[in-house]
């Protein structure tokens, strides 16, 4: 597989997988219940928490032509900000919402499960680990691209703002919700810069052999 091949592949999982989790996002906050026993039950919602994943899925698989297309320009901060944000997405937005999506729908279908669901779910002690993990990689992710010049500048800048945005969107409630948001839509930016890159990679190839002919 040929480099632009690999990041125009990576650039449209990217751009798609930020535009379905940006719409899930949204789409969540606008039909999320009072309580989270009448959420998990409400199949609106559910379904967008579904997307949710399926849209961060296929970030995911983006990310790796990403940091391909930064390696050599990033350097150390680049390889943790990566390692950092993918681990961190697979876990917040992959693991957790197919929990959210999946099997706690069928919990809720159960009068026990409802019962343990009212009461409260002890929240997963492995997440105090994994949101500040995604938080410190996007930062790095933020600054490498930046630094690495590869990219256009205000994607990385638009990166780190995501972070800084979280603190302001958590002390809004209307918005609590949507902190999210911003960083797909960075996710969304390198997935166009990326194939725009990769295809004017291949006219640049394909100049020199017409030229010959």
């Amino acid at each position: 597989m040929s480099s632009s091949t690999l990041f125009r592949l990576s650039g449209l999982g990217l751009l798609l997988g930020a535009i379905l989790a940006i719409v899930a996002v949204v789409g969540h906050n606008a039909v999320r219940q009072a309580s989270e026993l009448a959420d998990i039950t409400n199949t609106p919602s559910v379904m967008f928490v579904r997307l949710l994943m399926v849209g961060a899925l296929l970030v995911i698989m983006g990310l790796p032509g990403l940091y391909a297309r930064l390696a050599e320009w990033a350097g150390v901060l680049g390889l943790i900000g990566f390692v950092l944000t993918f681990v961190g997405l697979l876990f917040a937005d992959v693991v957790m919402t197919a929990n959210y999506g999946f099997i706690m729908p069928k919990i809720a279908a159960t009068s026990e499960g409802r019962a343990l669901i009212e009461t409260g779910l002890p929240d997963p002690g492995f997440m105090m680990l994994i949101f500040p993990m995604i938080l410190i990689g996007l930062l790095l992710l933020g600054i490498s691209i930046v630094r690495a010049k590869v990219l256009p500048r205000w994607i990385g800048l638009l990166f780190i703002a995501s972070v800084l945005f979280i603190p302001v969107a958590s002390a809004v409630p209307i918005i609590a919700h949507l902190f999210s948001a911003p960083i797909f839509l960075a996710f969304a930016s390198c997935g166009y810069a990326l194939v725009r890159d990769s295809r004017a990679q291949a006219t640049r190839r394909l100049e020199p052999a017409q030229q010959m002919s």
